[in-house]
């Protein structure tokens, strides 16, 4: 909301210094060995490979439910510096899907975040919105 801080780090959300992701069913990309992805029913529209490791799957699941369950697996996260191109566009700045900000939201924008944050196209990569150009309804907070 205007006047907010926010800041992912390590792929987590932080607004005004506290974390925020707690209670969201948010997605990530996990990388997975491709023997352990027979025992994980995941959508493979949202999975790939990178060739020629062919050995490593990288697959898009809800955090919970691999901590819940226990999957075998780690977190796919970009490290801290590499720099995103098309954040850079907006941002200036050398941040990426993982680690971004910090950031102060300006009065009158507000800045959104989807759930998929591994393959949302957000505020991250489209700037801050205007609350008049808004339509739609949050589900949950």
């Amino acid at each position: 909301m205007p006047g907010d801080t926010l800041e992912i780090k390590a792929g987590v959300l932080y607004v005004n210094g506290r974390e925020a992701d707690g209670p969201l069913p948010l997605r990530h990309i996990y990388r997975i060995q491709t023997k352990d992805s027979r025992d994980i029913g995941y959508d493979q529209r949202q999975s790939y490979t990178i060739p020629p490791y062919t050995n490593t799957l990288y697959v898009v699941l809800e955090d919970k439910r691999v901590e819940r369950e226990q999957l075998k697996g780690e977190r796919y996260l970009l490290p801290p510096g590499l720099r995103d191109e098309d954040i850079f566009l907006i941002y200036k700045k050398n941040w990426n899907k993982d680690h971004f900000g910090p950031l102060r939201v300006p009065e009158g924008k507000w800045f959104v975040l989807g759930d998929n944050r591994s393959n949302a196209i957000d505020s991250r990569y489209r700037g801050f919105i205007d609350p008049s150009t808004f339509v739609g309804s949050v589900l949950w907070k």
